[in-house]
C-alpha cells in the first residue's frame, strides 16, 4: 500500500476508479476468495451461491451493488467473479476466513482525554495484508470518507466522513452462523454508515433494522463523544453500550486481554494503542517455547500463527477526521497517518 486511491463520483464511477487504481490487486484478492470459498461445505455453498448474494445485495444495497459492478468492469471481470468475496465475509469460521477478524475497541472520551476513539487489529491469513487499501471515497451526492478497504470489495471494512462518524466492523470467531436469510455480510454496514449518516444516533437506528446476514459487531462513533455497538447475529440485532468508558469486541481472546489493558490508563493515543498491541504478543508455539507459551498463548493482543496472524493495527479520531493505520505486524510500530 504506497497511496491512497481517490474515488469519485456516481457508484458504478467509484469503483472504476478502484479498480484502476488497484487492477492487479483486485483481481489476486477475487482468485484468493474464490478459491477459500470453494472449502465451505456444500449446504452453505448452495445457500450463499453467486446469484444468491448478488440477488440480496442488489435489492438491499444498490448503491454497492453497483460499486460492484464497477469494479468488475475496470479490471475486466464479469460480475459473478466478486461474488465470493461477499461469501467470505460472512462470517464463517469453516474453512473460509473473512477480512474483519482481531480486536475492535471503542474507547470513551474518558478514556482518550479527548473523542471517542475506534481502534481495531486485523487477524489476517498470511498474504491478505497486501490487499488491504486506503482510499478516499466521495460519492456524489452524500458524505466523503476516508476508509480502510479490502481490495475488490466495495464496502469499507473501518473509515471516518466528514460529518465526524467513525465506522468499522469486526468479527467473532465464538460462532458460525449458517442459518442467515440475508445473504449479505455485516461488513456492507460500514459504507452505506459512512455515505448516509453525521450521528450514531442516526446510524444505530438504520443498522438496527436493515436485512443483513451473517456475524459480526460494528462499532459506532462520532465527533460528539458517543460510542456505541451493534452486535449482529444473523437476523438478530443487540445494541452494546460501553462499560467503564470502553467497548471491546471480536476474538474472545483478545477481549479478555484488551480489558485489563486499557481500562489501566487514560489519555490513549494511537502510538500508545499500536504500542500496547506490540507489547502484548502473542508468542509462536515451539518446543522451545514450552509451558511459558503454552500457557501465555490465546491470552494477548496479537497472534502469530500459521493460519491467522496480527497483520495490522488501525485507529480513528472522528474529531480530527483521523486514521492511522499499522500495515504489517504492530511490532515494527510504524504509523502512517492520513487526514479526510
Amino acid at each position: 500500500m504506497h497511496s491512497v486511491v481517490d474515488c469519485k463520483g456516481a457508484p458504478r464511477d467509484l469503483g472504476l476508479d478502484e479498480a484502476c487504481a488497484q487492477r492487479e490487486a483486485v483481481r489476486t484478492e477475487l482468485q484468493r476468495a474464490a478459491q477459500e470459498t470453494r472449502a465451505l461445505p456444500r449446504s452453505l455453498r448452495r445457500q450463499f451461491s453467486s446469484p444468491v448474494v448478488a440477488k440480496a445485495v442488489t435489492r438491499h444495497f444498490p448503491h454497492l451493488a453497483e460499486r460492484t459492478a464497477g469494479l468488475t468492469k475496470g479490471v475486466g471481470l464479469g460480475r459473478k467473479d466478486i461474488w465470493p468475496l461477499f461469501v467470505r465475509e460472512m462470517g464463517f469460521r469453516v474453512g473460509c476466513q473473512g477480512s474483519s477478524a482481531g480486536l475492535g475497541l471503542g474507547l470513551c472520551p474518558a478514556r482518550t482525554g479527548s473523542g471517542s476513539i475506534l481502534a481495531k487489529t486485523l487477524d489476517l491469513p498470511p498474504g491478505r495484508e497486501h490487499s488491504m487499501i486506503l482510499r478516499r471515497s466521495a460519492p456524489d451526492n452524500d458524505f466523503r470518507s476516508l476508509e480502510l478497504s479490502l481490495a475488490g470489495f466495495p464496502s469499507a471494512l473501518a473509515g471516518v466522513n466528514e460529518m465526524g462518524l467513525a465506522a468499522m466492523v469486526c468479527s467473532s470467531e465464538a460462532e458460525v452462523v449458517e442459518s442467515s436469510r440475508i445473504a449479505a455480510p455485516p461488513m456492507l454496514f460500514v459504507q452505506d454508515c459512512l455515505q448516509r449518516f453525521s450521528s450514531v444516533a442516526n446510524a444505530m437506528e438504520w443498522c438496527m433494522t436493515r436485512p443483513v446476514g451473517g456475524n459480526g459487531t460494528l462499532l459506532l462513533a462520532d465527533s460528539s463523544g458517543a460510542l456505541v455497538g451493534v452486535d449482529i447475529q444473523g437476523d438478530q440485532r443487540r445494541v452494546l453500550e460501553p462499560a467503564d468508558g470502553m467497548l471491546c469486541v471480536g476474538r474472545p481472546q483478545a477481549v479478555a486481554a484488551a480489558q485489563p489493558v486499557f481500562q489501566g490508563v487514560e489519555n490513549w493515543s494511537e502510538q500508545a494503542f499500536v504500542e500496547a498491541v506490540a507489547t502484548h504478543l502473542e508468542p509462536e508455539a515451539s518446543a522451545q517455547a514450552g509451558e511459558e507459551a503454552t500457557n501465555k498463548a490465546g491470552r494477548d493482543l496479537c497472534r502469530h500463527d500459521a493460519h491467522l496472524s496480527t497483520l495490522g493495527a488501525l485507529w480513528i479520531d472522528p474529531v480530527t477526521q483521523r486514521l492511522a493505520w499499522q500495515p504489517g505486524r504492530p511490532c515494527a510500530r510504524e504509523l502512517r497517518v492520513e487526514q479526510l
